[in-house]
């Protein structure tokens, strides 16, 4: 389980559609609840959807025809099959 907070990203995958779009979580209601913005690029626009499910471990699409998730990278670091990387150069003294 990985806790969301304001800022993260996440997948937002529409239903009948192929590609996820990237989405940026904008309110965490609980750990499967979440409001997000939502990058179309093919409509250039952001679109701002609330009360979306963030599915889980090994939770399953139900009954909401959008749903987010976690990218698959962030996954991996969650379950420690990777190691996390610091992406910004500490300043030296």
């Amino acid at each position: 389980m990985i806790k969301p907070s304001v800022g993260r990203v996440v997948l937002f995958f529409r239903q009948g559609e192929k590609d996820p779009f990237p989405a940026h979580v904008t309110r965490v209601h609980d750990d499967r609840t979440i409001d997000v913005a939502v990058l179309d690029p093919e409509r250039l626009a952001v679109r701002f959807m609330s009360r979306r499910a963030l599915l889980q471990d090994d939770d399953k699409p139900v009954a909401q025809p959008n749903w987010c998730e976690w990218m698959p990278y962030q996954k991996s670091v969650a379950s420690g099959e990777t190691p996390a990387v610091l992406h910004a150069t500490p300043k030296s003294a």
